[in-house]
């Protein structure tokens, strides 16, 4: 907590940081914990003087309720939601991917988080005029001609429209440098002159991949809750989206889960699961995706989701061909 000074307020002058110091109330805490007659008691202040103390570091630092309707405001002044490219999908999301957030991408190998990436990508040259993206790829499958595809598609322009300039590439391939990277993103200037708003991590599961066997298990939940918190305080500080991906695995019994575990599962805010999409008809896999909200601060959960199509124009309807 923070600790009494002169000037912290205009009621502590140098006689009462004194008498205060010498009661042993040297932090504004102390000053809160106390009621107003055991303040001036033990202080030695008049009492007028101890309720204008109390006051004055309630005032700045107590916690005080917030209006439901003035926080929703708030919210929306400060952060930045970008759409998904499909509007089926930001319907889901509560209306796209939330800056301040990081969001996951989970599914097995081969049902689209790349693609996926992609046109999260694509749809930021397409539909915003200035902002910036960083992807983060941990598997070299960034592909800068798929991007431009899915722009050029989506305007409906045969020549080379979109401006990859916008887009910056780096390839981390171990934990210690994606820390390194997350810290300098932090420190850096370079999220504000490029104007990035969102950061893809692809994948974040294959950084963790070599650790998570034998007498390195133990060192790898380690590095996992870092990583984790410092993506978060990045998140927060920068008010940029973050988007990571994350591959499942086999469960214990039937089925799959997520390669991360409940060590990770707190970090996102938002998970959604993708998966290749069944026809109920003939109960053979289609070319269509199922995106599932497993997770969400805003929105309802479910295992209904959204079908749509991952094409020549990024994320589709599923009625359409493109």
């Amino acid at each position: 907590m923070t600790l009494l000074r002169v000037g912290l307020c205009s009621e502590i002058t140098a006689p009462v940081l004194e008498k205060l110091n010498a009661a042993g109330l040297r932090t504004a805490l102390d000053v809160l914990n106390c009621s107003l007659e055991d303040l001036s008691g033990r202080a030695g202040i008049p009492y007028k003087v101890a309720v204008e103390l109390r006051r004055a570091i309630t005032a700045r630092f107590a916690t005080a309720p917030a209006n439901g309707a003035d926080l929703y405001d708030r919210l929306f002044c400060s952060r930045a939601i970008l759409s998904s490219g499909s509007r089926r999908l930001d319907r889901l999301l509560g209306g796209g991917i939330y800056s301040g957030e990081v969001t996951e991408i989970v599914g097995v190998s081969g049902a689209g988080k790349t693609q996926m990436c992609h046109c999260l990508t694509a749809s930021l040259l397409y539909q915003t005029a200035n902002f910036g993206s960083l992807y983060v790829d941990t598997r070299a499958c960034f592909s800068p001609q798929r991007v431009q595809q899915i722009v050029s598609f989506r305007l409906q322009q045969q020549k080379p429209t979109a401006d990859l300039s916008r887009v910056l590439h780096v390839s981390v391939q171990d934990m210690p440098q994606m820390l390194s990277l997350v810290a300098q993103l932090r420190q850096d200037s370079i999220i504000q002159e490029r104007n990035i708003r969102l950061v893809i991590v692809d994948s974040i599961t294959s950084l963790f991949a070599p650790l998570l066997h034998g007498d390195l298990l133990s060192e790898s939940l380690g590095y996992l809750s870092h990583l984790g918190l410092a993506l978060l305080a990045l998140a927060h500080h920068r008010r940029i989206a973050i988007v990571v991906t994350n591959d499942m695995v086999a469960a214990t019994g039937a089925g799959a889960k997520p390669a991360l575990g409940k060590q990770w599962a707190h970090v996102p805010s938002v998970s959604l699961r993708l998966q290749h999409h069944v026809d109920a008809t003939t109960s053979n896999r289609s070319d269509l995706r199922k995106i599932v909200l497993v997770k969400s601060t805003r929105e309802p959960s479910g295992e209904d989701g959204v079908v749509v199509r991952i094409g020549q124009m990024g994320i589709t309807s599923s009625v359409d061909k493109g």
